[in-house]
């Protein structure tokens, strides 16, 4: 199996396999899962991936924020064995901007994380709605039993959930300031709101897709 994430979320397994986050060393995984593994740094855009070779490939949270997503698609596909699975995770904006938030705060913390969602557009070619379009992605390459579904989590503020955003608009937040996408009030507020525990919040729509080759 391999795995094409920002870090070992099939380390887990007892299984043998790759890893190939897109870092310099493996340093989200625990040490004492990684005996099984042999972890590499590897440009799924421009390395060379074995033709027909693995019976699992998983790919999460990376392709969307690729420019060349669509051709690495067709790439992971054709390094699949016969009967093998290609499984890719990624989040899509659909919910923020398809129901009414809950509270004045609520609609505030949507503004900055839609706004977060558009400096990563602009940044790295993020496509916001890619993940929704993978099932029929995977049917158009041929595989077979493909399907999908959307999962969306909600957490407390000052949770891990909360956190994942909380981390984003601190690394990114002075750049979004500075292209005129959010201002530093509602930057702060949003921040605020995501470190109070009386808060309820919601990471985007995580969208997962799956196909077996024939």
């Amino acid at each position: 199996m391999a795995e094409v994430s920002p870090g070992g979320w099939l380390s887990g397994s007892d299984q043998p396999g790759e890893c190939s986050p897109p870092t310099s060393t493996p340093r989200f995984i625990p040490p004492s899962q990684l005996s099984h593994l042999e972890v590499a740094r590897h440009d799924v855009c421009a390395d060379a991936i074995p033709l027909a070779r693995y019976d699992l490939i998983h790919a999460r949270l990376v392709l969307s924020h690729l420019p060349e997503r669509r051709d690495v698609v067709v790439r992971l596909v054709q390094a699949l064995r016969p009967g093998g699975w290609l499984v890719v995770e990624d989040f899509c904006h659909a919910f923020e901007r398809g129901t009414e938030p809950p509270s004045p705060a609520d609609a505030e913390l949507r503004t900055v994380v839609l706004a977060l969602a558009r400096f990563m557009e602009r940044a790295t070619g993020n496509e916001w709605d890619f993940a929704t379009s993978l099932p029929q992605s995977l049917a158009g390459l041929g595989l077979a039993d493909v399907g999908g579904e959307g999962r969306l989590v909600f957490g407390r503020g000052g949770s891990p959930v909360a956190g994942v955003i909380e981390a984003a608009l601190r690394q990114v937040g002075d750049q979004m300031i500075a292209t005129g996408l959010v201002d530093r009030p509602a930057l702060d507020e949003a921040i605020v709101f995501l470190t109070t525990p009386a808060s309820m919040v919601s990471l985007p729509l995580m969208v997962s897709a799956w196909g077996r080759q024939k």
